[in-house]
């Protein structure tokens, strides 16, 4: 009995054990995500780093799906063949399963691997965001000419540039998550394009994603908030009242705006994994309900899909039922829903990116080609001419 009992209280506290040391790296790995928003490069990295994590969102999901309660993930991958390479979080540069690679590629494969799918996730994100963002950024520089060159008569075309570009981000954002996850699981670009195949996982869960929507522009009023800040402290807001900045030097400027950025690099890398992680689950549950009900067309999918499939029998299990009100699913709830969704994304998508113009203007493309919580979580806007030891920056 005594025995027993000192077994029990060993494997009690193996699992501490193992449990702080999983907290220990998980911080370690954030921080270094934070430190990656400093640059384009590293930026990429961070994002393919994420999507490595969400397909590990998504298996651990599955996995969820047919375990006992009490059951650990990691167990069970250590013990599990087809989940031996999801036991641990991803690594930033270091191969998951060294014995698998040559001496070389054993030191730089996680670093490569992060980079590429971070570069394929962010061009083909950019595919789909490319005509919005163009639209907005016409819009915008198309008002700013107008309210300077006094042709106020055609301030109509700024606006409905504006609003088209909105709407469009509007229609890509209600897709392009799913698209993201399914990117996440499956590596390979085809499944951006998979345009049936996606809007069916979307029908499947469309509350959830609804859900996701309103959590990217939640997600984004924060960093709003940042770069207006930034032009409020930072703008002269007359000749007798300078602007905060005012009395630093070139150095003691950047400076100051390397640390901000520094910091909010923790804010923007954590809401880009975790609603990359969250979209990778509602893209789970998505295609094991889809599986269940019978409207997965095997050969639609790729095979890392299919032998999850297999090995989590998705199919031979029953669907789960869920009470749920009977109104939720009548066509005028979806309708309001939807409405919802869309004013949220007006929000989050095209009204931030204009308030963040409007108090700290910059011409840079990226301001519009890219949104940190959309494509690669790259926060960190300093002008060139601080940069190169300017305080302001030379117009001729």
């Amino acid at each position: 009995m005594n025995q027993q009992v000192t077994e029990v209280e060993e494997s009690m506290a193996t699992q501490t054990v193992s449990a702080k040391r999983h907290w220990f790296w998980g911080i370690w790995k954030w921080i270094l995500g934070a430190v990656r928003c400093q640059g384009p490069v590293f930026a990429l990295n961070g994002a393919g780093w994420a999507y490595r994590l969400a397909e590990r969102s998504a298996m651990k999901a599955w996995w969820k799906g047919q375990s006992a309660p009490g059951d650990r993930f990691r167990e069970a991958a250590r013990v599990t063949p087809f989940l031996a390479a999801y036991e641990r979080t991803p690594n930033w540069i270091w191969a998951q399963d060294r014995a698998a690679h040559g001496m070389l590629m054993r030191w730089v494969n996680g670093l490569l691997k992060n980079l590429w799918l971070g570069f394929c996730a962010w061009f083909h994100s950019l595919v789909f965001l490319v005509v919005p963002s163009i639209l907005m950024m016409v819009s915008w520089y198309s008002g700013w000419d107008n309210s300077f060159n006094k042709g106020y008569e055609q301030f109509a075309v700024g606006q409905q540039l504006g609003l088209i570009g909105v709407f469009l981000m509007v229609v890509v954002m209600f897709y392009l998550p799913m698209a993201q996850a399914r990117f996440a699981m499956t590596q390979d670009v085809r499944s951006f394009y998979d345009f049936r195949l996606n809007r069916q996982l979307i029908r499947t869960q469309w509350i959830a994603c609804l859900g996701l929507v309103a959590g990217y522009a939640i997600s984004g009023l924060p960093l709003m908030a940042a770069d207006s800040l930034l032009g409020l402290i930072t703008g002269e807001k007359s000749s007798q009242e300078p602007n905060a900045l005012s009395e630093l030097t070139a150095a003691q400027a950047l400076g100051f705006l390397q640390t901000y950025f520094f910091w909010w690099g923790f804010y923007v890398f954590g809401a880009f994994v975790a609603l990359r992680c969250w979209a990778a689950r509602i893209y789970a549950r998505g295609v094991q309900r889809a599986t269940q009900q019978g409207r997965l067309n095997a050969e639609t999918l790729s095979e890392k899909e299919r032998q999850a499939i297999d090995h989590f029998q998705m199919a031979s299990r029953p669907p789960v039922v869920r009470g749920r009100v009977r109104v939720l699913g009548s066509n005028v709830t979806r309708i309001l829903i939807g409405a919802v969704a869309a004013v949220l994304l007006w929000l989050g998508f095209g009204f931030q990116t204009h308030v963040k113009q409007f108090f700290n203007y910059q011409h840079e493309l990226r301001r519009w080609s890219n949104h940190p919580l959309v494509q690669i979580p790259w926060f960190h806007h300093i002008p060139a001419h601080l940069k190169e030891g300017k305080l302001e920056p030379d117009w001729d």
